[in-house]
């Protein structure tokens, strides 16, 4: 795996060439470019937001930002893995005659994706400090960084996985548009891991329900809820304790990095075969 990982390294232009062309593919001929792809979250926000808050009567206060700052994270989950899930079939022309490393392909749909993320965050931050006055801590801006760095991998090793199986079987794609379907209702997106009383105090969450199971093994619950800790609370900052926000840590840090092993080394193992099978 060490001396694939040189190679990908040698490689490393290939790949900024293929994120730049995904993301000039993207915004080709367009207006509003990056903001088009930003108004459909935009969009479903809002929708969500009058369906809940106005309507059902259910949500915090501050509703749309703490709807706002999960959506942006799974989008970019959602999308990477899509795309990924595509990547080696789509470019089944270009294993047949140019050498390179396969890997290439999954990893140029998950970056251009990780850009466009990074832009909407971006905007997100915009809006918190210019619209909802949410002020932030120097604290918060060391700690997110660590946030999108353990997503990166997490989406990196589930990426490539569903890059090989779907080489195999067609279906793959089909079954991860099911999945990720699932998977939204599953991840903390319009409801919280835990609240919280008037001191501080962690009270009663989804740990504590008959779906408890869920909050252990989906990944995205710890990173959900760590996202909106850094960017919407001051309590997602580690103190060196093993608190609330320190087990969730923990737990994306064993899930990304073992996604991320785990699925490299699947599609190492495999991707050799695929001009064949393609």
């Amino acid at each position: 795996m060490l001396n694939d990982l040189r190679e990908l390294v040698r490689y490393r232009e290939l790949l900024i060439t293929l994120v730049a062309r995904d993301l000039k593919a993207r915004y080709k001929r367009s207006v509003l470019g990056f903001f088009w792809s930003l108004l459909n979250p935009l969009v479903q926000i809002a929708t969500l937001t009058v369906v809940f808050k106005m309507i059902m009567r259910y949500g915090p206060a501050n509703f749309g930002p703490f709807l706002f700052v999960a959506f942006l994270p799974w989008t970019f989950f959602q999308l990477a893995v899509m795309d990924a899930s595509t990547a080696v079939p789509s470019n089944v022309r270009i294993l047949k005659r140019v050498y390179f490393p396969r890997e290439v392909l999954p990893l140029a749909n998950i970056g251009a994706n990780l850009i466009h993320f990074l832009m909407a965050m971006v905007v997100l931050f915009a809006y918190l400090a210019f619209w909802v006055g949410v002020s932030f801590s120097w604290q918060q801006l060391l700690f997110l960084p660590l946030i999108v760095l353990l997503q990166t991998l997490l989406v990196t090793g589930l990426g490539l996985a569903v890059s090989c199986a779907s080489v195999y079987y067609r279906d793959v794609h089909y079954l991860v548009t099911v999945g990720l379907s699932l998977l939204y209702w599953a991840s903390c997106i319009f409801y919280p891991l835990y609240s919280y009383d008037q001191g501080g105090t962690v009270v009663k969450g989804l740990s504590d329900s008959p779906f408890w199971f869920v909050a252990w093994i989906n990944p995205l619950v710890p990173l959900v809820t760590l996202y909106r800790q850094a960017i919407l609370t001051n309590a997602a900052v580690p103190d060196g304790g093993m608190g609330v926000e320190g087990q969730l840590l923990a737990r994306l840090a064993v899930f990304a990095v073992a996604m991320l092993v785990g699925g490299y080394a699947l599609f190492n193992w495999r991707k050799w075969e695929f001009p064949e099978l393609t």
